[in-house]
């Protein structure tokens, strides 16, 4: 998220709660949320005011509700099928497992 991004969403939110916006809170929010997509942090703060309210919003309030929000859509998608010679019935496992773990794949390896 930018700070312009952050500056939005703050606007947004001071719409619910009164807050007071600054370009020092926007650029605060940014560095907290860098890699956070201004439409989660909106969805997640829409559902913390529906949820918690009268609950102060703070970054960590929104950075929980991007990650519950990631873990659902996760937890809904298919899951990945290995890239491995089926032939190789121990790099198809050793693949089969890492994907299984959370493993990620390296480029060009």
């Amino acid at each position: 998220m930018t700070p312009a991004e952050a500056g939005a969403l703050l606007a947004w939110v001071s719409t619910i709660d009164n807050r007071r916006v600054t370009r020092e809170a926007a650029h605060a929010w940014a560095e907290v949320l860098p890699d956070v997509d201004v439409g989660e942090a909106k969805a997640a703060a829409t559902a913390h005011f529906r949820e918690q309210p009268g609950v102060y919003l703070m970054p960590a309030h929104v950075l929980a509700g991007v990650k519950r929000a990631r873990a659902a859509r996760l937890a809904d998608a298919p899951a990945p099928l290995p890239v491995a010679d089926p032939d190789d019935v121990a790099g198809y496992l050793a693949e089969v497992k890492r994907l299984a773990s959370g493993g990620r794949r390296q480029i060009g390896g």
